[in-house]
């Protein structure tokens, strides 16, 4: 198992959150130019682009294929809807039968291929990214799993970039007490982020991270960690790096009002679609 130094591993999550809270003022928010309402593509045109994320958990295997419209050469696409399935269980249970593990991944091609047209199909990217239950395999088959999905993808009609399939790293596996994790994470944000004026007088909005986070905060007591059953064994590091990164990274008050949201406009805003964005723009499409 990969594991990772303190400091980036807050790094990483420091990313993760600055992209995952917004404010807003006067109901306008920043995503409603990007988050549209239709949920299937219409007026398909050379400037309607896809990308297909597949998310490898422990539980099951599950994929995104979003829809995207460049509508102004030069700024990001914007999101115009998702197509979603999955299948259980995840590909992890196949250790033994990597070939029977891909062939999961195959089904859910299908639902790609069904939801893309055809005459976008050799420039649409296809990724998978495995998670939790793969990591915990010992590695030789963890990677027997990931050449068979490999070579489903090449046989796909899709886009297959080089790094197509992988496993998310990992990161260091300790428990520390609430209070020597909040001064390690002070130790990286404080004094080191710009306050905005909008911090003292808008409420925000926050999802993804945030929203997970608060579903699991009456799972947990951050003092008493060996009756931890939630799904996310850092939880009590979550909570003390959401709190020193609001109030001291970026000056939130006690009284900043938090608005939490899972999606906007019916798509959910989780890792699955900003890495899909990241995709895109690191093969340079649109061009």
């Amino acid at each position: 198992m990969m594991t990772t130094s303190w400091g980036t591993v807050f790094f990483m999550l420091v990313v993760s959150c600055v992209y995952s809270t917004v404010f807003y003022r006067d109901q306008q928010t920043w995503f409603e130019g990007v988050f549209l309402s239709s949920m299937c593509p219409v007026n398909v045109s050379a400037n309607t682009l896809y990308g297909i994320m597949f998310d490898a958990g422990s539980t099951g295997t599950r994929i995104h294929v979003y829809t995207f419209v460049q509508k102004i050469p030069g700024q990001l696409p914007i999101l115009e809807g998702e197509i979603f399935d999955s299948v259980k269980p995840g590909l992890s249970a196949f250790v033994d039968q990597p070939k029977q593990g891909a062939e999961t991944v195959q089904e859910l091609l299908e639902v790609a291929k069904d939801s893309i047209p055809r005459s976008h199909w050799k420039k649409t990217p296809v990724v998978l990214k495995a998670t939790a239950g793969l990591r915990l395999l010992p590695e030789q088959k963890a990677q027997a799993l990931l050449s068979e999905v490999k070579e489903i993808f090449k046989k796909s009609p899709f886009l297959v970039p080089d790094d197509s399939v992988s496993i998310m790293d990992g990161s260091y596996e300790g428990e520390m007490g609430f209070e020597p994790c909040y001064a390690e994470v002070l130790r990286v944000v404080q004094g080191k982020l710009h306050q905005p004026e909008e911090v003292q007088r808008s409420s925000f909005y926050a999802f993804s991270y945030y929203y997970d986070r608060a579903v699991d905060t009456d799972m947990i007591v951050c003092d008493n960690l060996e009756n931890f059953t939630s799904g996310s064994p850092f939880l009590c590091m979550d909570l003390s790096y959401i709190t020193a990164l609001l109030k001291d990274g970026f000056g939130f008050a006690d009284s900043t009002v938090l608005k939490l949201t899972k999606k906007v406009n019916n798509i959910e805003t989780g890792w699955a679609l900003g890495a899909t964005f990241h995709l895109l723009q690191s093969l340079g499409i649109p061009h």
